[in-house]
């Protein structure tokens, strides 16, 4: 897939404006999915990729039941889940794990995973909010979000979102070299029903290298216009969708250009649904 990212790469301002550019528009989507609790019945040494964050909170205790989303890690592949009383937890403990089946980003590369998170409704809590974060990666895009000391808080992981079926919890994006991306969601405050680590899903949204592009690039967000240049294509394409994992050939044609380098109108920020952006060149 030949993409160009707003801003050469940095998940950050794609999420935040909703922009992205295409010379073409295949299919695209890799799934590798992640359960806390494969066969462990340690409290303290979870299976991998997953790891405990303690933070001096009790541990987790174990659990049976799991999601019933469906996905291909189902009993009696992964014997239960783990869970912790939301009430009892300390702020900044939780739960990470390490996409260790990931696509290494390399320089001008731009590798960019939707993650998604699925629990038990049983007792799940319904106002719990937990941090995320990365120690090798760019978030955006994340579900509910409130900025917190360069980490973001989220609510994917209350019930209403995520209990039996896929929640979306962020966007995350590799660094140049990063072979194995790292996420940690860390407790930040609900005093209601369990905290669930059950299973973790990286949906592989793009693997691109834009230094070899010669394709159409947004340059530009200035209020009502989206600025595009490059591409040697007869005609430009504004597409829009409300999601970025939705597929590329499924977005909204909203308008058409003839010239490059152009623009188009969009909505200002504040005055619309939130939606995602991009330019096709054909």
């Amino acid at each position: 897939m030949k993409t160009e990212w707003f801003n050469h790469g940095v998940i950050r301002a794609l999420v935040a404006l909703g922009l992205a550019a295409w010379s073409s528009i295949p299919a695209l989507g890799q799934d590798h999915i992640c359960a806390a609790r494969v066969s462990s019945v340690s409290l303290s040494v979870w299976d991998p990729p997953f790891y405990w964050i303690a933070n001096g909170g009790p541990a987790y205790a174990t659990a049976q039941p799991t999601s019933t989303a469906t996905n291909p890690v189902s009993t009696p592949y992964r014997v239960g889940s783990y869970f912790h009383t939301a009430s009892t937890m300390v702020v900044g403990e939780g739960y990470g794990l390490v996409h260790n089946l990931g696509t290494t980003a390399g320089d001008g590369e731009h590798v960019v995973y939707e993650v998604d998170v699925t629990l038990p409704d049983f007792n799940a809590s319904t106002n719990i909010v937990m941090n995320v974060g990365s120690t090798n990666c760019d978030l955006g895009g994340v579900f509910g979000a409130t900025a917190a000391g360069g980490w973001t808080n989220t609510t994917a992981f209350q019930s209403a979102y995520c209990a039996n079926v896929w929640g979306f919890a962020c966007y995350l994006t590799n660094r140049p070299g990063v072979t194995q991306p790292h996420i940690d969601f860390k407790y930040v405050s609900g005093d209601d029903g369990r905290n669930y680590a059950d299973c973790i899903r990286f949906h592989l949204l793009s693997a691109c290298c834009s230094n070899v592009l010669t394709s159409v690039r947004i340059t530009n967000c200035d209020g009502a216009a989206l600025q595009y240049a490059g591409g040697s294509a007869t005609r430009f394409v504004l597409l829009k969708s409300a999601r970025l994992s939705t597929a590329l050939d499924s977005w909204t044609r909203v308008a058409t250009n003839f010239v490059t380098p152009g623009a188009f109108t969009i909505s200002t920020v504040g005055t619309d649904a939130p939606v995602f952006y991009g330019v096709k060149s054909e």
